[in-house]
C-alpha cells in the first residue's frame, strides 16, 4: 500500500513542478513582450518629437533702435518676399504674424508656439518697451504709446499689414494699434484681452 501509494503521488507531484517552468516562462515572455511594447512606444514618441522638431521654424533673437532706444524682438519662419520664402514655404504672399505678450510678460511668453507658427507663416514678436530686452520709453508707459512703438517697429522692419495676436495687456495694446493705425492691422486675434468684459482695472482704465 505504501509503495502504491509512493506511485500514486510521485508523479502528481512531478506534474505540478513542471508546471512551474511553463508559468515563468509565460510570465517572461509577457514582460519581454510588454518591454517591447515600451520600447517601441518610446521610440515612436521620440520619432514624433524628431519629425516635429525637423518641421519646427529656427527662433532668431534681433534688436533694433527705435527713436534711440533698443527693442528686442524674435522672428520664426522666413520674411514674405521674393526673397525671403524659399522651397516648401507658403511662398511670397506668407501671412505676417505680430504677438504681443501681457503685462509683467515678454516674447518668451509665445516659445511653445512660435516655432510651429513659423512653419507657415513670417512671425515678429517684441519684448514692449521696458519688457524682456527692450528699453524702456521716454517716460510714457500708456497704451498708446506701445501702440506706436509696435507700428515704429513694423515700419522699421518693413512688415506688410500683419495679424496681430495680443494676450492680457497685449490684447488692448493690440486693439490700440487697430485704432491708431488701422492699415497696420490686417486681423486682430484677442486671447483674454485687457479692456474687455464686466471689469476694467483700474491700470487700463489710467492708460
Amino acid at each position: 500500500m505504501a509503495a502504491s501509494k509512493l506511485a500514486a503521488t510521485g508523479p502528481a507531484r512531478a506534474s505540478r513542478t513542471s508546471r512551474a517552468p511553463r508559468a515563468s516562462n509565460a510570465v517572461g515572455a509577457a514582460s519581454a513582450a510588454g518591454a517591447s511594447d515600451a520600447v517601441g512606444a518610446a521610440s515612436a514618441a521620440s520619432a514624433a518629437a524628431a519629425i516635429g522638431a525637423s518641421r519646427a521654424a529656427a527662433v532668431v533673437e534681433h534688436t533694433v533702435s527705435i527713436h534711440g532706444h533698443e527693442m528686442a524682438y524674435r522672428t520664426a519662419g522666413r520674411a514674405p518676399g521674393p526673397n525671403g520664402a524659399g522651397a516648401g514655404d507658403a511662398g511670397p504672399d506668407r501671412p505676417t504674424l505680430l504677438l504681443v505678450h501681457g503685462i509683467a510678460g515678454d516674447a518668451r511668453t509665445w516659445d511653445a508656439i512660435l516655432p510651429l507658427l513659423g512653419r507657415w507663416a513670417y512671425v515678429v514678436v517684441p519684448d514692449l518697451p521696458g519688457h524682456g530686452g527692450s528699453e524702456p520709453a521716454s517716460g510714457d508707459c500708456s497704451i498708446s504709446s506701445y501702440a506706436s512703438s509696435l507700428r515704429d517697429l513694423m515700419r522699421a522692419l518693413d512688415l506688410s499689414p500683419a495679424t496681430v495676436v495680443g494676450h492680457s495687456l497685449g490684447g488692448g495694446v493690440a486693439m490700440q494699434l487697430s485704432y491708431m493705425f488701422p492699415r497696420s492691422v490686417q486681423r486682430l486675434i484677442l486671447i483674454a484681452a485687457g479692456g474687455l468684459g464686466p471689469e476694467v482695472s483700474l491700470f487700463l482704465r489710467a492708460a
